[in-house]
């Protein structure tokens, strides 16, 4: 009776564990994607109260506020994309700045509106240079509420039809956070005009 040669156990098992391996991945991936299938949800009165009632906490979104769930950067972005598509107040840029004791926010505005836009507000979502989720406000939540009248401007008047503004808000638990992405979710015009997201 003739012997296998050697290499075929170590072959079969090679062979084996790529197969597991690839199964494992495209298994994975396929949960991961039914899981950010629908990533839109809500800001609980349980999310708003364990985020506004920590010490010291930035601006916080309230409850019933519609945000996005943590997703990667990239996926985040598009999906941001996705959500804000042919809105009237548009967030071309984000970004976090952090210093020896406060950080920033900063947000690239555009007025796509036929009205002049007076006050804003939104959420802001934190990453680390690496695109991971990061740290943005007292609580360790990766996400924050930005407003018009948390900034230094006082004076808010986006032109409209193109009109660009820049938005600066001062943060204090930023950490490392560096590269963002932000959505409004309600502005108000001169003339009285309004829009909220629904």
């Amino acid at each position: 009776m003739k012997k296998s040669p050697r290499w075929r156990l170590p072959l079969i098992v090679g062979l084996a564990l790529l197969a597991g391996i690839a199964i494992g991945f495209v298994v994975g991936r396929a949960m991961l994607e039914a899981k950010w299938s629908n990533p839109l949800g809500v800001v609980s009165p349980a999310d708003y109260k364990r985020s506004s009632e920590a010490k010291d906490a930035d601006p916080t979104p309230p409850a019933g506020a519609k945000r996005l769930a943590i997703l990667p950067f990239v996926r985040m972005r598009q999906e941001a994309a996705k959500l804000t598509k042919g809105e009237p107040l548009e967030v071309t840029l984000t970004s976090f700045g952090n210093g020896e004791t406060t950080g920033e926010l900063h947000l690239m505005m555009r007025n796509h509106a036929a009205c002049k836009i007076t006050s804003y507000s939104g959420i802001a979502y934190a990453y680390d240079a690496r695109g991971r989720p990061a740290k943005a406000n007292a609580a360790g939540e990766s996400y924050l509420a930005f407003r018009s009248n948390a900034t230094e401007d006082k004076d808010i008047g986006i032109e409209p039809n193109g009109g660009k503004h820049i938005h600066a808000q001062v943060l204090k638990h930023t950490d490392i956070a560096s590269l963002g992405v932000a959505h409004v979710d309600a502005y108000a015009c001169a003339d009285g005009t309004k829009w909220a997201r629904q």
